[in-house]
């Protein structure tokens, strides 16, 4: 397991069973620039999950969550957390805000519950996403938006992190799927969902946006996510738009009880990771070693063009 710190040359690496110097149970901080290694931490268990923020360092076990200091990678929280044998987490990027999101202790709450931690404030919000245990998680760049499966994998359900509030629910579809991979657009326009079907199916954000743009609740909290907004804008996330921005309602912007995305990319691929890109492309990339760029087309929808398709990996 490789992780990148933002752009930099900063890599946090989960070692491997095949490997006798670097198990499961350690991760390494390296310097890639320097060729050298940072720092490396040792655990009693697997480790299954790892993130980096600029400024901490969230390393995922089974039963708990180190998080680390990035400057002198000092220890700072240990968090016990629910049986995660996926290594479930949640982390946003935002220097103003830190919310870490992740299944709540068994001891404490239901099984299937999800903790909403605002770091900064120590303040813990509890939700109950789905009737099935949740099998992924993912938060936009500010962490406000929070998308989660269930093991079911028949819908995407969108909440707020501010108050916890259900923003909006997306049908994947009727037959059971495992969802592979997750992702929101730096716009807060636009989320994409994978299965193990091989089809990316993508939603509009526009309701959940206008319910955030008009909540009491989050005027009342104090944050203000026009600043965080222009702090993606200036570490170069995303060149326009606002949180409060709507796209056409075609895309979703009625108000809904269920809805069915928009438009799809099919791949004859079982699993794959995505970004959205400029001028509404999707960049995919997949296991088998394939890159893909497909365009949305936001006035009709539909199957998406693939423009690219390159193979990575040369056999």
């Amino acid at each position: 397991m490789v992780t990148m710190l933002y752009k930099t040359n900063i890599f946090g690496i989960v070692g491997s069973d095949n490997n006798p110097d670097y198990k499961q149970n350690i991760v390494i901080i390296w310097d890639d620039l320097n060729k050298k290694l940072l720092v490396k931490f040792t655990f009693k268990e697997k480790i299954l999950n790892l993130k980096l923020r600029k400024d901490k360092i969230v390393i995922v076990s089974r039963s708990k969550i180190f998080i680390y200091n990035i400057n002198d990678f000092q220890n700072i929280s240990n968090i016990e957390t629910g049986d995660n044998p996926l290594g479930l987490i949640g982390i946003n990027y935002s220097k103003k805000y830190g919310i870490i999101v992740y299944p709540t202790c068994d001891n404490d709450k239901d099984k299937g519950q999800l903790t909403i931690y605002h770091f900064d404030e120590k303040n813990n919000i509890y939700i109950n996403p789905h009737n099935h245990i949740v099998s992924y998680l993912s938060l936009s760049y500010n962490g406000f938006l929070l998308a989660t499966a269930s093991e079911q994998g028949k819908k995407i359900r969108i909440f707020e992190t501010i108050t916890g509030e259900n923003l909006q629910e997306l049908n994947r579809g009727k037959e059971k799927a495992d969802i592979k991979y997750i992702s929101i657009d730096s716009k807060k326009q636009l989320i994409a969902v994978s299965s193990e079907r091989g089809t990316i199916e993508i939603w509009s954000l526009s309701q959940s946006i206008e319910k955030i743009k008009n909540s009491e609740k989050i005027k009342k909290s104090g944050i203000n996510l026009d600043e965080l907004d222009e702090e993606e804008k200036n570490n170069k996330i995303s060149n326009v738009g606002s949180v409060f921005k709507i796209i056409p309602s075609f895309l979703g912007g009625g108000y809904f009880k269920n809805e069915w995305s928009f438009a799809q990319v099919k791949l004859e691929e079982p699993y794959s990771i995505f970004h959205f890109g400029e001028e509404n492309h999707l960049v995919i990339i997949t296991s088998t070693g394939n890159y893909y760029m497909a365009k949305i087309d936001l006035q009709k929808g539909g199957e998406c063009q693939i423009l690219k398709k390159e193979a990575l990996l040369y056999k």
